[in-house]
């Protein structure tokens, strides 16, 4: 199992290392953030002594409210000590929760997840991760930028090489929507499985014709004149929750602890809304764990994350049916049972509601 821990983009040993070039070069490695929230108030006294927690976490923007409640000290004002452990795909992370080597971690929905439940992995979404609604499509679909003038619409994609990224990934989810709307399939355009970091160098190269990327990338392929930002998220799939906090059933045994993580979250939620794009202590910290260079963070297509921590559990089964239907996921599950929103309650019932 590949993991790296504590601290940026610090690799510990025998975990896959993504270097800081590879982050700054064309790539980085995130999702995008930003929306105009006040700060919360302070979070509730420990209830306990210092209590240690093992959190998994992608080095993407969109966990930047974790970063934020982690570098400003709100874990620990809740009485929770704290490990941080990067991995380098939400995949790896799953089997860990399971077993409860992780109290926590930031979770992209996808097959994978859908299919863990399936198998009886006991983990459970505890808290928004993020959501793409109005004006915060930080998933979105690029065009080259010589093909802008010819690539207008998702019918304009037959016959050109599309990136579609990992199947399952919520660029695929998107991508495969996109295509959709114009009444095409991935049989009627030559789909190219690239990841998010190999994006640009592929429209860079002429090797690719359009795209779906997660930020920074598409405002990397716009300052470096690549390609340019075609659909966002919020138009393609307007409501996705593209992720969301998930804790271990060993975990949600401590309901005070629990409660404490997502008080801790909220609050970094709160902070990170309003400042990502522009206060200079977020893009500090951001850069800190993502590698994202700020002038990058301030260019980014924002995300949405939900203040007092809602989970939109209808879209959460849609797009359960779509995979299945995609021939992606095979079991049929009740999603809400995966979900549960008291802890957030219970949260929102320190701090107030924002």
């Amino acid at each position: 199992m590949a993991w790296q821990v504590r601290g940026g983009i610090d690799a510990g040993q025998g975990a896959r290392r993504v270097s800081r070039r590879r982050f700054l070069g064309a790539t980085g490695a995130a999702l995008g953030a930003a929306a105009l929230l006040g700060s919360a108030p302070l979070a509730a006294r420990p209830a306990r002594a210092q209590a240690r927690l093992r959190i998994g976490y992608l080095p993407l923007i969109s966990v930047g409210p974790l970063f934020v409640a982690h570098d400003r000290g709100y874990l620990r004002d809740v009485g929770l000590e704290v490990e941080m452990v990067r991995f380098a795909s939400g995949a790896e992370m799953v089997p860990a929760l399971g077993t409860g080597e992780l109290s926590a971690g930031y979770g992209v929905i996808s097959p994978g997840l859908y299919n863990a439940w399936a198998r009886g992995v006991r983990t459970t979404i505890i808290a928004d991760g993020s959501r793409m609604v109005p004006g915060y499509g930080y998933v979105m679909a690029v065009v080259r930028s010589d093909l802008a003038d010819q690539i207008r619409t998702p019918a304009d994609l037959r016959g050109r090489r599309v990136g579609m990224s990992v199947v399952g990934s919520a660029v695929d989810y998107v991508m495969r929507n996109v295509l959709a709307q114009g009444g095409l399939t991935e049989g009627d355009v030559d789909a190219v499985r690239l990841s998010s970091a190999d994006v640009n160098a592929g429209l860079a190269g002429g090797s690719i014709d359009a795209a779906g990327v997660a930020e920074p990338f598409g405002a990397l392929a716009e300052q470096n004149h690549i390609a340019r930002k075609w659909l966002l998220g919020d138009q393609i799939v307007p409501g996705m929750q593209v992720a969301g906090m998930l804790a271990s059933e060993q975990v949600l045994r401590d309901r005070p602890q629990v409660v404490a993580l997502v008080t801790a979250w909220l609050r970094g939620v709160r902070d990170f809304l309003p400042g990502q794009s522009s206060d200079p202590e977020i893009l500090d910290i951001l850069q800190r764990w993502t590698g994202v260079a700020p002038d990058v963070l301030r260019v980014c297509t924002p995300t949405y994350l939900d203040p007092n921590g809602a989970v939109d559990v209808a879209n959460l089964q849609e797009q359960l049916t779509f995979w299945q239907q995609q021939g992606v996921v095979g079991a049929t599950l009740n999603v809400a049972e995966r979900v549960d929103m008291s802890f957030a309650e219970a949260a929102v019932q320190t701090l107030g509601r924002a």
